[in-house]
Parts: C-alpha cells; structure tokens; sequence
C-alpha cells in the first residue's frame, strides 16, 4: 500500500458508510462487497480514490520462529 495523497501529518476523521450501504433487508446476491462500498465512502466522504497499482516495496519475510533457549 502506497500514499500518493500528497498530505502531510495525520488526520482523525469520521465517515459514514451508512449511506452508501442499503439497510434494508437482502440477499446475499445484492449486497454490495465491501472493497465496493469502501471504494464509494472514500470517495463520496474524503474525495479519494483507491487504484491498484504494481510497485516496487521494501518487505521483510519471517519464515522461521523458534523459542529461546534456557541457556
């Protein structure tokens, strides 16, 4: 995940995904997925945009874990 943003600091919001989720009784067939609704908050709350993009990142990988020893 990457902040193309272009925003310093951080910054305490609230959204409300209330509306961009129908309350009322569904199936399982019409309700939304929540990358869906998640991707229309962000943008009708905050005026942002997720976007897939492939890019270079530093990662570390941890393949092993053992106890320490009792020396």
């Amino acid at each position: 995940m990457a902040d193309e943003t272009g925003l310093a600091g951080r910054y305490d919001i609230s959204v409300d995904f209330r509306r961009y989720v129908n309350t009322g009784p569904t199936t399982q067939e019409e309700r939304p997925s929540v990358l869906s609704v998640l991707r229309a908050t962000l943008k009708g709350e905050l005026g942002l945009q997720l976007a897939a993009k492939k890019g270079m990142y530093d990662v570390v990988i941890v393949d092993h874990v053992e106890a320490p020893s009792g020396n």
